[in-house]
């Protein structure tokens, strides 16, 4: 395979000021903060990027220090024919493998067409076009008040950069589309924004270190799932395999899947005294089992809750889990702003979290 450049510092993070004396000699030994980017890629271009027997992507992985993870043939993202890159590291790592994709993408754009035939050559300022998924909530922050975010992304980078709207969102799908458009290093450097704004969201940084793939979001239900929520890679989807496209009888196939659910929020799923877990298998007629404390998927910190049932009782557990994940990162997020508020003059904290006036 070609050898392929990692990016240039032009795009990359602006370097940390130097800290402070007393930082420096403590203990500041941390990693650099994981972070994570999901990248759409065209079902007919995977194969450049995972390469033959895989080359390619593990040379990406080998080279970036990031780690690559693709959707299956059948696991698209909803409304599109485009599977789901999951890029995780720190936001060097991502932006270095983002632009190896991306060299690989382009070098092939430029020598096939549809067909295998020569496509013509494209304007350089539009050479480069990457389809971000991201959260809503973390959209909504990448766009800011009255768009004064985006417009300085786009002021900053040169990119284009566009944002799907809410509206046209699939059913039960809590994630957009954001594409960025431009020269090669305009697009590296308008990622690399989008990214930092991201992960300033917490909601980005819980569901971007989970599951990544949306299953059967696209079935008959037409119901979509929160990306980081879907079917755990290397478990069986058992009958719900292509099941897309097909009539009400095959929605009651038996099946089996797992999906990843963060450590943080399985109390949530449960609920008090399994109340919430209950309810959800009454509702849909499914079985829910969620793996033991530190029974984790592989490199992750999220728990393994398997499903098993009809194809549509399934989809709906897994959405009704979603649901109560997304709910708890909300409350979790207003408790922490008002712990801030409270807390701004300091003192102990009450059982419940909140600060207590200092004593004498």
């Amino acid at each position: 395979m070609a050898a392929v450049t990692a990016p240039t510092a032009d795009f990359a993070p602006a370097p940390a000021e130097a800290a402070p004396q007393e930082q420096q000699d403590g203990a500041t030994d941390e990693a650099p903060r994981t972070c994570c980017l999901k990248l759409l890629i065209g079902n007919h271009a995977v194969g450049a990027v995972i390469g033959k027997g895989g080359a390619t992507i593990n040379e990406f992985q080998q080279h970036s220090g990031a780690r690559l993870q693709l959707s299956r043939n059948n696991e698209l993202f909803p409304g599109t024919t485009e599977r789901v890159a999951l890029i995780t590291g720190d936001i060097n790592a991502i932006l270095t493998a983002l632009h190896l994709i991306a060299t690989k993408l382009h070098a092939g754009d430029e020598h096939a067409g549809p067909a295998g035939e020569a496509a013509p050559p494209r304007p350089a300022q539009t050479a480069v076009q990457l389809r971000l998924v991201v959260p809503n909530a973390a959209c909504g922050a990448v766009i800011g008040r009255n768009g004064a975010t985006i417009k300085a992304i786009v002021d900053d980078s040169g990119a284009t950069v566009k944002a799907s709207s809410a509206d046209a969102t699939p059913p039960g799908v809590t994630d957009r589309v954001i594409t960025v458009a431009g020269e090669m290093g305009q697009c590296m450097r308008a990622v690399c924004l989008i990214l930092q704004t991201c992960a300033e969201e917490r909601s980005y940084l819980v569901f971007g270190n989970a599951v990544f793939t949306y299953g059967q979001a696209a079935a008959p239900l037409g119901m979509g799932l929160p990306l980081g929520m879907g079917m755990a890679a290397g478990h069986s989807m058992g009958g719900m395999a292509g099941i897309a496209g097909i009539g009400p009888a095959a929605a009651q196939l038996q099946t089996t899947m797992t999906v990843g659910v963060p450590d943080e929020h399985i109390g949530a799923v449960v609920g008090k005294a399994g109340k919430a877990i209950t309810e959800i298998q009454v509702q849909t007629g499914v079985r829910i089992k969620i793996s033991d404390r530190g029974d984790f998927l592989q490199g992750t910190t999220n728990r393994k809750v398997t499903i098993a049932g009809t194809t549509e009782g399934c989809q709906m557990a897994h959405f009704l889990i979603c649901q109560k994940v997304t709910q708890n990162v909300q409350d979790m997020a207003q408790r922490a702003r008002q712990m801030q508020q409270q807390g701004a003059g300091g003192g102990a904290m009450a059982e419940d979290g909140f600060p207590l006036p200092s004593g004498e």
